[in-house]
């Protein structure tokens, strides 16, 4: 190769890489240069004589493809020189651009990897003596030096290593070995830079160097056998691994739990902080570092003095706070570090420890104040987020440390060792502590809270990222109602007082005159701190669970039960209760009215999320307690009959009324009472329903039934039901002489996709006791549905709605439950309905739109889950007594494969591209559960004819096997796909064993060790023994399921050095 011509060709290319129209001749040039034979000598010669960084960059690329794919033709002298030679380049010529030495060091470091396992322990050693040489010169090397580490531990590290063509298990080997031998060198080589460079109190390139590789060797994976990805690949974020501080070695112990070493870190960020980019990564240093755990620590003694050591440096950072001027840039991140080093410091070791620490209660007094001080900066900067986070990471603080006072003490009088003891007194110095921390933290969150309701409504800021303030401050409210419970009566009082008067205030502007400007725009301050202070009870009142019993907090009712002697109105919990009830009563307006005005939905709504979350009458209205339970769930109900007449046009506050209504469901006392006050409430939702928005209709007849169902006074359920039947007004609709001429209208559209909804709303009512009442009701309308889509053929709403109703039938219908004949006229209804389907999607064309909604093609969706639901009914079994007689006179699975022939059709390319859920992937499990019955042919004729089949099939199934055994095993494979690639090479293996056998050995072959051969054929003889000698005559879930879990035993094992990456 004539070099000189070389040269002149890539800087031509490189120069035309910059212009559009010759982008693509450049880039081929590029591509055939590093792609030449032999082309190290060449790539050497450009890096002596060319001065263009972008030639420079590429060949260094060409040097790096070259030792891949040329690595077995080199010899181990030939890849030293290489690698010497780019050592001495990037430290000889100082003028190199960034982005030119960062890739010769990654090459390096590429060069390093590979040749690895072929060099020996001195050799390897000396690499690293090398690179050492250079850190202890100082000046100029000592920044080279550590750019080059930084390139070795990005390239061993499980996060950012590189392609080179060779298995996983060499991967994880290289960074096994240089983590237990050299990670720990670089580490104290490191440290040895910053201790040195600080003396000039300056902030250089050593030290950003310093704390990079710092950053990255805290948030190095230790583990032997971690999680890898590649660099090419979706690689984890160092931010991502810094989540969780790693469990460091055994050996690091004497370094790493230093007192020296410890106290250092501190010091140096004293002189780090100045600069914000390195001040990071020293924080998240800290951060991590006070988070260490795992064999490392190793006793109490060893817990305690780490601890104290890092909290003396945590007192340290705290002194400085003050210092840094909180609208600088740099306070936030540096608040928020503080706070994440504490949090983590208290969640890692034992509350017991801690307080032995000498000066634990002062510091923690200190970060209690601090935790007030984040409170009350939340308030001073409506968009600061700092505070807020720094707020969050204080408050997790709080809650380790209070879960402690929640355990029960030794009784006293019990014989104590020493030891327990000391505990004792330390547990009951840390509650009396605690108490008063969380006493001052909630009532601070209280004045913030309300203060920054008050803010953003003077400041107009409307929230636009759709998320009610419950999902958005959910988290929040759960910690701070867990402070709240450890001091219940101060909380309870504190809230209570405010919303006393708060409703006192409310009360006063509910007037039939219209308010004056002022008193308007405090009415709207009124409603949002009225908002804040229900959100806040209702989280402090109960937590969120679902079940037949409220999940109401033990410290609570260790308080009411305390109080029940004082009589209801001096039981706190009842009288907060109590005060939403009264407030809830007070804005229930009739809707002509003007004090109508004055209300606001959103507390309407969070009214009713308080009144559903603890399910009050549960909890705090049992005879036990007030004994006025009846009076209170009529008062509930006559909450629910007002605010429907109210908010009859808001979605939001009918939707969260719904939820309470199927609260009353879940408890079976509490259902019963319900009913015997029902009539009103059922006589308004169906004399109303027409006036509530129309994607309601469907949940509110759901809540209806699912209470209507369980009556046990039958002309009093018939009532119910004949209500439905009237406010449904399917005759009324359908049965009209003239719908023939109006069935297109606009609002005859919407009666009918109304009145379809409410059968759906009524089909997931669906309950043990309720399944042949609602089957009789529903299987009148059976034929006039299936008539609707044979009618409205050209709007596939309605269509869609219909098929909607069906797979919510049969997805929570009991068909056990069911008469003898309701099976087979499931069976009619469900063909005719596929039958009518096939003909009005004839010749049918999607528009655009249809395919870019959020959820395409819902027809297609809506079918596939009805035959997967009418598939998973108990109308046949698919075990072996699939044959027994149930009843029922059509078969189920010859309806969902009639289906399937509906289906396929109906499908194309971009439907399959969307890709269907798990649910929706019915097919694959009609094909594994009734293959039988694919082939329309006689048992016997099948059995005669198999050999036949087989034998025209032969090539093709070896083909498959194949691909499939080559992407499981060689290929990236997503891990998705391997239970459907498991379904698929199962079958193959009992009916091809002669072919995969010879794949078997052909790859165990290609191995290039006995000891590889012996691993590999091992593997696949575990994985051979899981497939029996034949096919089984029903290969069910179960069969799969095994081979699944082998077919994933086997590819932890063995793909670890077969996949080449």
């Amino acid at each position: 190769m004539d070099y000189s011509a070389a040269l002149q060709q890539l800087e031509a290319a490189c120069a035309d890489f910059q212009l559009p129209e010759k982008r693509a001749a450049a880039e081929q040039t590029l591509l055939e240069f590093k792609r030449t034979p032999n082309v190290l000598p060449a790539c050497r010669f450009v890096l002596e004589h060319s001065n263009t960084p972008l030639v420079q960059f590429h060949t260094a690329l060409a040097v790096r493809e070259s030792l891949i794919h040329e690595y077995a033709l080199l010899s181990k002298q030939d890849v030293a020189d290489v690698r010497d030679y780019i050592f001495s380049l990037c430290y000889e010529r100082v003028g190199l651009e960034r982005f030119v030495l960062r890739q010769l060091m990654h090459v390096y470091a590429v060069i390093l990897k590979r040749s690895w396992m072929d060099l020996e322990e001195p050799e390897r050693g000396q690499a690293f003596a090398q690179l050492n040489a250079l850190v202890q010169a100082g000046g100029q090397g000592r920044t080279v030096a550590l750019a080059f580490y930084e390139a070795i531990l990005d390239e061993f590290s499980s996060t950012k290593a590189s392609r080179i063509g060779l298995t996983l298990h060499y991967h994880q080997a290289c960074k096994n070995e240089f983590t237990e031998k050299y990670l720990l060198g670089i580490f104290e080589a490191v440290l040895r830079v910053i201790h040195q460079e600080m003396q000039t109190q300056k902030i250089n390139d050593a030290l950003r160097y310093s704390t990079l590789l710092l950053e990255k060797i805290f948030s190095w994976d230790y583990t032997s056998r971690g999680r890898f990805t590649l660099s090419r690949d979706t690689a984890v974020s160092e931010q991502e691994m810094a989540g969780e501080t790693p469990e460091f070695p055994a050996s690091w112990k004497s370094t790493l739990l230093d007192p020296t070493v410890l106290s250092f870190f501190f010091d140096a960020y004293d002189l780090l902080r100045h600069d914000e980019a390195v001040a990071h990564r020293a924080r998240q240093c800290l951060v991590q570092l006070s988070g260490i755990h795992g064999p490392i620590l190793d006793g109490d003694a060893i817990m305690c003095s780490y601890a104290t050591l890092m909290m003396r440096g945590y007192d340290k950072l705290l002194a400085i706070e003050p210092s840094i001027a909180r609208d600088s840039d740099a306070y936030g991140p540096y608040l928020l570090g503080l706070c994440q080093m504490m949090q983590r410091l208290v969640k890692t070791v034992p509350t017991s420890i801690l307080c032995e620490v000498d000066g634990f209660f002062r510091t923690m007094s200190d970060t209690a104040k601090l935790t007030v001080q984040c409170l009350r900066g939340t308030v001073a900067e409506s968009d600061d987020t700092w505070n807020m986070e720094a707020f969050d990471e204080l408050l997790d603080l709080w809650i380790t440390l209070s879960a402690d006072s929640y355990l029960p003490l030794v009784a006293q009088g019990t014989q104590e060792s020493g030891v327990v003891q000391s505990y004792r007194e330390d547990r009951i110095a840390l509650t009396k502590f605690l108490e008063g921390v969380c006493q001052h933290i909630v009532d601070t969150y209280l004045e913030t809270r309300l203060e920054a309701a008050k803010q953003a409504m003077e400041d107009d800021e409307a929230d636009g990222s759709g998320f009610s303030d419950q999902e958005v401050f959910g988290d929040q409210l759960t910690g701070i109602a867990r402070l709240a419970r450890l001091v219940p009566q101060h909380s309870l009082a504190s809230i209570q007082r405010l919303l006393i008067d708060r409703t006192t205030r409310m009360r006063s502007l509910l007037t039939p005159k219209a308010l004056p400007e002022d008193q308007q725009q405090f009415l709207h301050f009124l409603h949002e701190h009225i908002h804040w202070l229900l959100m806040i009870s209702g989280y402090v009142l109960a937590d969120a669970g679902q079940g037949e019993h409220p999940m109401v907090p033990v410290a609570l009712l260790r308080l009411s039960t305390s109080q029940a002697a004082n009589g209801p109105d001096g039981d706190q919990v009842v009288q907060l209760s109590k005060a939403i009830f009264e407030l809830a009563t007070l804005l229930a307006r009739d809707p002509s009215s003007a004090e109508a005005a004055n209300c606001s939905p959103l507390v309407a709504e969070t009214l009713f999320w308080c009144l559903e979350r603890p399910n009050l009458v549960l909890a705090f209205g049992g005879a036990e307690k007030s004994g006025h339970g009846q009076e209170i769930l009529h008062t509930l109900i006559q909450l629910v009959h007002q605010n429907v007449l109210l908010w009859n046009a808001d979605s939001d506050v009918l939707t969260q009324i719904i939820r309470l209504l199927n609260g009353f469901t879940v408890n079976a006392q509490l259902r019963n009472e319900v009913l015997n006050s029902f009539a009103q409430l059922v006589t308004l939702l169906t004399e109303n329903l027409e006036r509530l928005p129309e994607t309601l209709h469907s949940e509110v007849v759901r809540a209806m039934a699912r209470i209507i169902l369980y009556s046990r006074n039958i002309e009093r359920r018939d009532i119910y039901i004949g209500m439905l039947t009237n406010v449904m007004r399917f005759a009324a609709t359908v049965e009209q002489p003239n719908f023939a001429s109006i069935y297109q209208d606009s609002n005859v559209v919407e009666q009918v996709r109304s009145m379809i909804e409410m059968l759906d709303g009524l089909a997931q009512s669906i309950g043990t006791t309720s399944a042949p009442i609602v089957y009789a009701f529903c299987s009148r309308y059976f034929e006039p549905l299936v008539e609707l889509v044979r009618v409205y053929r050209l709007f596939p709403e309605v269509i869609t709605d219909i098929l909607s109703f069906f797979a919510s039938l049969y997805e929570n219908m009991e068909f056990d439950r069911l008469p003898a004949g309701a099976p087979a006229v499931v069976c009619q209804a469900t063909i005719a309905l596929l039958r009518a389907y096939e003909v009005a999607n004839k010749g049918r064309k999607r528009t655009v739109a249809e395919k870019e909604e959020a959820e395409p093609y819902p027809d297609i969706v809506n079918l596939i889950n009805m035959l997967t639901n009418l598939m998973g009914t108990e109308l046949v079994g698919f075990d072996d007594h699939a044959t027994e007689d149930n009843g029922c006179t059509a078969d189920v699975i010859e309806v969902v494969f009639f289906g399937l022939g509906v289906l396929v059709p109906a499908m194309d390319n971009e439907m399959l591209n969307v890709g269907p859920s798990e649910d929706e992937r019915f097919i694959s499990d009609l094909v594994e559960l009734q293959y039988d019955r694919l082939i329309g042919l006689p048992t016997e004729l099948q059995q005669d004819g198999k050999g036949a089949q087989m034998a025209a099939f032969a090539t093709p199934l070896d083909g498959f096997l194949q691909s499939i055994l080559q992407s499981l095993v060689f290929n990236d494979m997503d891990n998705g796909l391997i239970k459907s690639a498991s379904e698929a090479l199962y079958p193959l293996i009992c009916t091809r064993r002669a072919k995969f056998e010879e794949l078997v050995q052909s790859i165990v072959s290609q191995q290039p060790t006995p000891e590889l051969q012996q691993r590999l054929l091992a593997a696949f003889g575990a994985l051979n023994d899981t497939v029996p000698g034949t096919m089984p005559r029903h290969l069910n879930s179960t069969i799969i399921a095994n081979f699944y879990q082998a077919l994933t035993k086997f590819l932890l094992g063995a793909c670890g050095f077969l996949r080449i990456i």
